[in-house]
């Protein structure tokens, strides 16, 4: 295909809730400017709303599992997003580990990269964040000089990262929807979670995987999700009202209890998402890479990718219907 960015009879407006971000460089005006310059790449898409929910937190819900768990802290984190487009997403990260010494990687077709640097690198002077320190740098997806330069150029900048520095999540908000990029989505996401960006003796240690996910053409999106189930495992984020406090826990930390009875209520926990848009559900996902396909043959075609090629050790066509049944558990509840 073309330019991802321009298809034909491309017209789409800035996004209505961007007339509530206070940062006006994600504004209604701003992506009006940069939706003429960088096409679909300008706008602020729906799903990123609710995963600003997400990693922001909310004063009346909670999260399981949360964007960032307790341990997350012990450590710094080594944060990548695909697809960043207008970098709102990598804006609302660092604003969230304000203060501390983590690293953001932003990256989108080497013509979008223009914009995410607009928007995120403080020499900009365009009231945007100035820590942790951000990267931005091209990454087509299924490209792998991209992905190789990415590592050589970024992950190994003379010592800065330090060479044993391995990526902790990766961050997709709204990318699956055209059909010709689905494989090379995938395919990205399996590079990004092989070696050198894993340790190959430890496919366990993966990075956490977020995806935000607004449905639009189902029939055309599902082959995607059939796969992906096949080389990642993941479930939705859910989420719950807080229980009301008194004055005397009023300041306890908010804890998810995970054990198996506290997460039977289907009147306590739900999909978050779900209460967005009845029409078109949003999902949040997150997932790791399976550590057995640490030894799966990536196919090299992007059909027989899609198809389940290379996945469980065989050649034979197959597909995971993890989607499927919580679309069917959305739909029930």
């Amino acid at each position: 295909m073309g330019n991802p960015n321009f298809p034909p009879n491309l017209d789409i407006r800035p996004s209505i809730l961007s007339e509530g971000i206070a940062k006006f460089v994600f504004g209604t005006h701003a992506q009006a400017n940069a939706i003429r310059t960088y096409g679909i790449a300008g706008r602020v898409w729906e799903a990123a709303y609710v995963l600003k929910r997400y990693i922001h937190g909310d004063d009346q819900y909670i999260f399981d599992p949360p964007f960032f768990s307790a341990d997350d802290f012990d450590s710094r984190l080594l944060l990548l997003e695909l697809g960043s487009g207008t970098g709102i997403i990598a804006s609302e990260i660092a604003q969230h580990l304000a203060g501390r010494q983590d690293i953001i990687v932003a990256t989108d077709l080497p013509e979008v990269c223009p914009l995410l640097e607009k928007n995120l690198l403080p020499a900009n002077d365009n009231d945007t964040f100035l820590t942790p320190s951000v990267f931005v740098h091209p990454l087509a997806w299924g490209d792998i000089k991209h992905t190789r330069d990415l590592h050589q150029k970024v992950f190994n900048l003379h010592g800065h990262l330090g060479t044993n520095t391995q990526l902790t999540h990766i961050v997709c908000s709204d990318l699956v929807y055209f059909p010709d990029l689905l494989a090379p989505l995938l395919r990205s996401l399996i590079h990004l979670t092989s070696s050198p960006f894993v340790d190959s003796g430890d496919p366990i240690r993966s990075p956490r995987l977020i995806i935000s996910y607004k449905v639009r053409s189902l029939s055309k999106e599902t082959p995607f999700w059939s796969a992906f189930g096949l080389w990642f495992s993941f479930e939705p984020v859910l989420v719950k009202q807080k229980p009301s406090r008194t004055s005397d826990h009023a300041n306890a930390p908010d804890i998810v209890d995970r054990s198996e009875g506290a997460r039977e209520g289907l009147e306590d926990w739900h999909i978050y998402g779900a209460e967005v848009d009845d029409d078109s559900p949003t999902f949040v996902f997150v997932g790791h890479r399976r550590p057995q396909s640490a030894s799966w043959k990536i196919p090299e075609n992007d059909e027989d990718l899609l198809g389940g090629v290379g996945a469980w050790g065989t050649s034979a066509r197959k597909s995971d219907d993890t989607f499927e049944s919580l679309l069917l558990l959305n739909v029930g509840g």
